[in-house]
């Protein structure tokens, strides 16, 4: 998840480097670091009336744990809500992988009706909310491995994912691991993982009605040392098909900009070339297995990267007058709103769909 990617690391200094980087490109911004969020108490008018009255109770007002812990980028075409934007990128990446109703309402997303058995390898669960969404969605057997390095995260999701229901049609299991390093996985994920495809798995390709997919809902450009070892155990060793979302390359990028991507990719402990123009990320699926004309990108950079540094911008506000902070968000703010007017990136929906031909192949995992 992109937690990772806005704290960029525990180092303070780092955190700064990161903010110049951005603000080099966006002098304009660098007042609202400084001085916008100043008020008449920061210069000394009431201080000791806001020592003795201030808002601090309002951390004993909170809700917690928080309803939900959903952590990606979101897609904001019809809210302005972070949870909700949330579950609708997974909405959005679930529909163009042709699972969901067409007829159903939007609100109300529902499986495919051919749709009889569904088995997900999701790569980056976060603190559960999108494994508990897909359960819930999943009228139909669903198989589901889900992997996360964050341990934090991990025992987050299991508190709130609680014991297996018997009663369910879901068969789910999670692990604390880190998804990039498929040969340091311990057999039990390794036996999970290879029990997903199933044995009369159809065609993806022709909408069959066993599937097998890899989710990575907007985690793949933190894999070291990239995408491809996992991608190609999805399409060597499972005959799955993977839908994600991620972040290309510009062809159109200037030096500079791809300079400063790479920086911000190294300060966010990503691989500094993590970042591939589209036609290196279909070469990249290419080489692991899928037929390029069965590889489709959707392109959705309008409705992330700019509603979610406004919504970021508006929350610290919020945040401020309670007497909080975004702390390391406000680096987080900066790089998506240059990403947003730069065009330095573009926020995509990837779909790679396995052949008929792969999955009649029977691979080992």
């Amino acid at each position: 998840m992109w937690e990772g990617f806005l704290c960029l690391s525990s180092s303070h200094v780092l955190c700064v480097l990161a903010g110049f980087a951005v603000g080099v490109l966006a002098p304009r911004r660098w007042p609202q670091i400084w001085f916008a969020r100043q008020t008449p108490t920061d210069w000394g008018i009431g201080k000791r009336n806001d020592r003795l009255y201030s808002l601090d109770h309002g951390k004993l007002n909170l809700e917690l744990p928080p309803r939900s812990m959903w952590m990606n980028m979101g897609y904001w075409r019809d809210t302005d809500d972070f949870p909700t934007a949330c579950q609708a990128l997974l909405v959005e990446v679930l529909k163009k992988a042709g699972l969901l109703d067409d007829t159903a309402d939007s609100s109300a997303p529902k499986l495919r009706p051919s749709l009889k058995s569904l088995s997900i390898l999701d790569l980056g669960f976060g603190c559960g909310d999108q494994t508990a969404f897909l359960v819930q969605l999943a009228r139909v057997p669903l198989k589901y491995v889900g992997i996360n390095l964050n341990y934090r995260q991990y025992r987050f999701a299991q508190n709130r994912l609680g014991p297996k229901n018997q009663a369910s049609k879901s068969d789910v299991q999670i692990f604390c691991e880190d998804a990039a390093q498929i040969e340091s996985w311990p057999t039990d994920l390794r036996k999970a993982v290879a029990s997903l495809p199933d044995k009369e798995q159809n065609s993806n390709n022709s909408h069959g009605q066993n599937e097998t997919w890899v989710l990575a809902l907007d985690s793949f450009y933190h894999f070291h040392p990239s995408r491809k070892p996992i991608v190609s155990l999805a399409a060597q060793d499972l005959k799955a098909s993977v839908m994600a979302f991620d972040m290309l390359l510009s062809d159109s990028a200037a030096w500079y900009q791809r300079w400063i991507l790479k920086l911000v990719a190294w300060m966010g402990e990503c691989p500094i070339n993590t970042f591939m123009t589209r036609d290196q990320y279909s070469a990249m699926l290419a080489e692991a297995g899928y037929d390029r004309s069965h590889i489709e990108f959707y392109e959705v950079t309008e409705d992330v990267f700019e509603p979610l540094a406004r919504y970021m911008d508006k929350r610290g506000d919020e945040l401020e007058d309670m007497g909080m902070m975004l702390g390391s968000l406000n680096i987080a703010r900066l790089v998506f709103d240059w990403w947003a007017r730069s065009r330095v990136l573009e926020a995509v929906i990837v779909v790679a769909r396995i052949s008929s031909e792969q999955s009649e192949r029977k691979g080992v995992c």
